[in-house]
């Protein structure tokens, strides 16, 4: 099972365009906590080799899952199958891709149920609900660019108490989604099922 293991951000069902946008803001927040662990979970493995290369490109270390089992560097790449709601329920922040790049988004609702703070970007129409939600109770931001998801970051990483509340409200709104129809409880429960939570 997976460990916690430092302040965790994860960057998760991330699309080959929405790569740049990921590292360059990794760079630029690398060093604001000592105890940082970033994970960057690409939506399709092909897109690890991409990953890599930029990251060695910008002089950044990192470690993957196919070759170690836990971070031990600040940067670890998921370039496994089927884990990442093991890593949504270690993370103190989730970043959800699909959302920078045109793709309509990608799932908001597992992060949000393990009350962490979730961030995505304007691409939402295919999570427009559960967005619509996180927004509205704060439990979710959304970005329109790199310098608007650096700032976010920022403020999340250095403000425990706003970071704390933000979490909780993410959780709140994930329960008053599935209280709000039949139709919404059973589609979260289909997103959910494989982590055996409900």
């Amino acid at each position: 099972a997976w460990k916690k293991n430092g302040f965790t951000i994860t960057f998760g069902s991330i699309r080959s365009n929405e790569i740049d946008i990921v590292i360059n803001v990794i760079q630029k927040i690398l060093n604001k906590r000592e105890d940082l662990k970033l994970i960057i979970c690409p939506r399709h493995l092909i897109n690890t080799k991409i990953i890599e290369f930029k990251l060695k490109e910008k002089g950044i270390e990192y470690e993957k899952r196919s070759k170690v089992n836990f971070p031990t560097k600040k940067v670890f790449i998921l370039d496994t199958l089927g884990e990442l709601l093991n890593v949504w329920k270690i993370s103190d922040i989730g970043v959800v891709g699909g959302t920078f790049g045109r793709h309509g988004g990608h799932n908001l609702a597992e992060p949000a149920f393990f009350g962490i703070p979730v961030i995505f970007g304007e691409s939402i129409q295919n999570v427009k609900e559960v967005a619509n939600i996180l927004l509205k109770i704060g439990g979710g931001f959304k970005v329109k660019d790199e310098k608007e998801l650096e700032n976010i970051l920022n403020k999340l990483i250095l403000d425990d108490e706003f970071r704390k509340k933000a979490g909780e409200n993410a959780k709140r709104g994930i329960e008053i989604l599935k209280g709000s129809s039949k139709i919404m409880y059973e589609k979260i429960k289909g997103i959910l099922w494989k982590g055996a939570i409900f």
